[in-house]
């Protein structure tokens, strides 16, 4: 699930790319949040005490990481959309209530980036597309800032573990990857490496225009990278989709390489036994179209189109591959 950096294609070759810009990021779309907004009312049944409050949200916040595996498999895209919103409004009341709570600030990071990429920038290729470009532009400035909360939230709970992150994160380079090697050493940190890393390459896919967020595609980078070497396959393998599209999209002389992309898509469909579609359609929006594929690009998103459900874990993530899928195909012949 996910930018990856994102970064979209036509940063790298414009004479083959349509108006319509690439969803680049993603990942599979928890579910989880629907149905937070009847949990969150526990806050208002233990009256005013501000312990009392604290207490529940903690109750909730560990209930939600209980539920998350069966909420993934949520079936609606519509519903799921709708509900979304409501449920990132209940989190934020949660978390002012206990700010420290890492369930919570990492729960939210994710509904942010699932509800940006899942729904928000699909609105925003939408608009692209039919020259609505005020409104394009209001969608893109919108998913930045959804992706800026969920880095944010997710560096909020390395800092309250980590006093050294945001030295380390300001030297950045091989000062920063040495650190990170050293100091998060086990799987209890790929959820904050992850989250942070991939808000922060979300918001540079939206914010290209933005000099101050180009400069931080490494730091972003080196978040999800310590985090895929921890388990690389959480969250579905979404390390892979992030780094792949990363390498894919960006030229040599900016620190890409479209090859060891391809080969980073490659390994992430062995390893999710080809189960996370967010990869397919990042391989080919990517790679096959910077490097003018079109049967790798076809293939892959036939791939997503003619499979079936594939399981509750990845099921809400591989239908927004699948909308994105078809209508990529639509666009083969602008595209090669």
């Amino acid at each position: 699930m996910a930018i990856h950096l994102y970064c979209r294609a036509h940063v790298i070759d414009n004479a083959h790319l349509p108006r319509v810009q690439p969803p680049t990021m993603s990942a599979n779309f928890s579910a989880k949040y629907l149905l937070i907004g009847a949990l969150g009312g526990l806050t208002a049944l233990v009256g005013s005490g501000c312990n009392l409050n604290k207490i529940a949200a903690d109750q909730t916040a560990s209930l939600l990481t209980e539920a998350a595996p069966a909420l993934d498999g949520f079936w609606d895209y519509e519903i799921a959309g709708l509900g979304t919103p409501g449920a990132i409004m209940q989190l934020e009341a949660m978390l002012a209530v206990t700010p420290d709570n890492e369930d919570l600030a990492l729960s939210l990071a994710k509904a942010y980036v699932g509800y940006g990429i899942g729904w928000v920038e699909n609105d925003y290729e939408l608009a692209y597309a039919k020259g609505e470009f005020d409104k394009s532009d209001r969608l893109r400035h919108r998913a930045r800032l959804l992706y800026l909360r969920a880095r944010n939230l997710a560096l909020r709970t390395m800092r309250n573990r980590d006093a050294g992150i945001d030295d380390a994160l300001k030297a950045g380079g091989d000062t920063l990857t040495s650190y990170l090697k050293k100091h998060y050493t086990d799987k209890d940190d790929v959820g904050p490496l992850f989250w942070a890393g991939m808000g922060w390459g979300a918001a540079i896919n939206m914010g290209l225009d933005q000099p101050d967020l180009l400069a931080d595609m490494g730091t972003a980078k080196a978040l999800v990278e310590r985090a895929a070497e921890l388990d690389d396959m959480y969250f579905n393998g979404g390390a892979y989709v992030f780094l792949g599209g990363f390498e894919a999209a960006m030229p040599k002389a900016l620190g890409g390489d479209p090859e060891k992309g391809a080969r980073i898509f490659e390994k992430g469909l062995e390893r999710t036994k080809r189960r996370n579609h967010m990869l397919h359609v990042n391989y080919a929006r990517i790679y096959a179209v910077n490097t003018q594929n079109r049967d790798l690009y076809v293939k892959l998103l036939n791939e997503v189109i003619e499979s079936g459900d594939l399981g509750n874990d990845v099921r809400l993530g591989n239908k927004i591959a699948r909308i994105r899928a078809g209508r990529y195909l639509t666009q083969v012949n602008d595209l090669f």
